[in-house]
Formats: structure tokens, C-alpha cells, sequence
């Protein structure tokens, strides 16, 4: 111990940087954590979003993307943190942002296009130590040399090569600064260009380097249409109201990757956090199904609407099941009964 004290002691004098080596039982390398705002997705994330870390969020458009973000920055303003929104697409709505949640009047909002200006920004939130911030989206940024030539100028590869530069700098920022920083960046696939059997699908515009540095990668996409019986007279079609998101986590860093978290969402009340949590409890076999019947402590629900409206109603039930989703293991084995020969 004392060897290596030394010899960490005569680096860092050597390069006059004190952190340049450091033991791995520091604190500085114990992770903290943002909760996402949704229990089941954060205990999929073994606690949330890492501080000092780069969020990829992609899928295709009108999947819930900029949804899910927004219930970040309402749990990083619960948190006491100053939220910071990028708004590259122009469709920020305060109406929206408030349904979610987030308190508008404590965000800041900047709609720029160009993406080296956009990046500026996001590098001087980063060294302020600003909490969380979301760029809206990667794929509506433009290159200034882009913006101010003619239509008829190609710049190919600009975007990818801008992106790839500005990723770089920002997890230098990050570590230069100590920041605990969360920059969440959204992308939307693309179509490949004479693609033919075999290829990607789930392309992002930008290069590769926001898939590779990125500390977490979470793929939304939408898994069935929630409905009701439309009111309109003389449709025969039912309404939508909502939709199930999918929310897979494709890259990890923090906790066990390739899971998938589906989430409920109401076009009248936004994500129902409830419904995703005895989904969740259905797919590990906490409440057990039988065709639509469902059983829950010793008690059976004709239908999912009546089991939700119990687990609602009951928020003790709603705390037991979060316990025993909790208990998981590397396998994904819920509960903590274990044959270890009858001791």
C-alpha cells in the first residue's frame, strides 16, 4: 500500500496534477444518481441516470422520446437542479413541458440550429455544472459552412464530423471540469440509401461517435396502441388514446444491458406509472394471468382495468411489488428464495 501511495503520490507531482491517479475505492468513483421519474425504468438502471455521463436517447419519430426526457428534467428540477433544453426543432411547448411537469419558469431554453453554436452552449452548462441537459435533436443541428452556402453546395460527412468533434469536447468538459453534469442527446432514425436485405434499420444521422462514446444508449420505440371505444356516432373504429413505450437499454455502462422496460402512455395523462409497474410485475410473474383473469394477494381480477384500478387504489401494493421487482438478480430471477440446501 504505501509502494503504490508513493508511486501515486510522485505521478501526479510529476504531471502537477493531484487527481491524476487516484485508488479505484475513491469517492470520486462512486456514482450518484438522477432518477429517470419512472420506478420501474430506474430500477432497470440500477438507480437512474449516472451524473457526469452522456445519454444517447434514439428511436423513430413519435415514439416518445422527447417525452421521456421531459420526465427527466422534471425529476432533475425535484431534485433542486438547474435543467437546461436545447431546442433545435423549434417545437418547444410550455403547455406540454407542464403537463409533464416541469416547472418552465426554472428551465432554460435556447432554440439555435447551428450546431456549433448549440455545442458551445452545452460545453459552458458543463464547466457551470449545470444538472441536466437535453439536446432536442441531434439530427435537426446544421454545420454553420452548411447553413450559409447554397443549396447547391454538397457538405458530405460536415455533420457526422461536427458531432464526432463536439462529443469529444464535451466528455472532455466533463472530466476537465468535475462536472455532474447529464447530457441527454435525442436522434431520430433515418432512412439508408440503397439499402438492400441485411441492413441497419435503426441508422442515426451524425457518425458514430454519439454510439460509441456515449455512457448509455436507451431505444424507445412504441409496442401497441392503448384504445377505448370511440364516441364519435357511426365510427366503428376504436380511438386511440395512448400508446405502450418501449424502452430498451441497448448500451450500458452502469447496469445490465439488452433489458426492456415497457411504460404506458395516455395522450390524457401522460405516463402511467402504475400500469408500467404491474406490467412489469405480469412479465416476471409477480401477477399471475389467466387469460383475463389476474391474480394478486389471494384476490382475482376480471380484467386489467380492475387489477389496475386496485393496485391504485392500494399503495401499499404498489410499494410491495416495487420491492419485489427490486429483488433481482444478474438473471433477471425475481425474488430472494434461494435453494441453498436447506440451510
Amino acid at each position: 500500500m504505501t509502494k503504490n501511495a508513493d508511486l501515486i503520490h510522485a505521478i501526479n507531482k510529476e504531471l502537477k496534477d493531484p487527481d491524476a491517479l487516484q485508488y479505484g475505492s475513491s469517492e470520486r468513483f462512486v456514482p450518484s444518481y438522477l432518477s429517470t421519474g419512472i420506478r420501474t425504468l430506474d430500477a432497470a438502471l440500477a438507480g437512474g441516470l449516472r451524473k457526469s455521463s452522456f445519454v444517447l436517447l434514439t428511436g423513430a419519430f413519435s415514439s416518445g422520446k422527447t417525452l421521456l426526457a421531459q420526465y427527466f428534467i422534471k425529476e432533475a428540477q425535484k431534485a433542486g437542479l438547474v435543467a437546461a433544453y436545447l431546442d433545435a426543432e423549434k417545437a418547444f411547448n410550455q403547455t406540454w413541458m407542464a403537463q409533464s411537469g416541469v416547472d418552465c419558469d426554472k428551465l432554460m431554453v435556447s432554440q439555435t440550429s447551428r450546431g456549433e453554436k448549440a455545442f458551445n452552449i452545452v460545453h459552458a452548462l458543463i464547466r457551470h455544472n449545470v444538472g441536466l441537459i437535453v439536446i432536442d435533436s441531434l439530427a435537426a443541428l446544421l454545420p454553420t459552412a452548411a447553413a450559409d452556402a447554397d443549396m447547391e453546395q454538397q457538405f458530405v460527412g460536415d455533420k457526422a464530423r461536427m458531432i464526432n468533434k463536439a462529443v469529444e469536447k464535451m466528455l472532455d468538459a466533463l472530466e476537465e471540469s468535475r462536472s455532474d453534469t447529464i447530457v441527454v442527446a435525442i436522434n431520430q432514425y433515418r432512412k439508408t440509401i440503397g439499402g438492400g436485405p441485411g441492413t441497419p434499420r435503426d441508422v442515426v444521422p451524425g457518425g458514430e461517435g454519439q454510439t460509441f462514446y456515449n455512457h448509455l444508449w436507451l431505444k424507445v420505440r412504441r409496442a401497441g396502441w392503448e384504445t377505448v371505444k370511440s364516441t364519435k356516432k357511426g365510427e366503428k373504429y376504436p380511438q386511440k388514446v395512448g400508446f405502450t413505450m418501449n424502452v430498451e437499454i441497448f448500451k450500458s455502462k452502469q447496469c445490465i444491458p439488452f433489458q426492456n422496460v415497457r411504460i404506458p402512455f395516455d395522450f390524457r395523462t401522460q405516463l402511467d406509472e402504475v400500469a408500467a409497474i404491474v406490467y412489469e410485475a405480469l412479465d416476471f410473474g409477480i401477477i399471475e394471468s389467466h387469460g383475463s383473469y389476474y391474480d394478486l394477494d389471494d384476490q382475482r381480477f376480471q380484467g386489467r382495468s380492475k387489477l389496475l384500478d386496485y393496485v391504485r387504489e392500494n399503495p401499499a401494493v404498489l410499494d410491495t411489488l416495487m420491492v419485489k421487482l427490486g429483488d433481482r438478480d444478474a438473471s433477471g430471477q425475481v425474488g430472494g428464495d434461494t435453494d441453498d440446501g436447506g440451510e
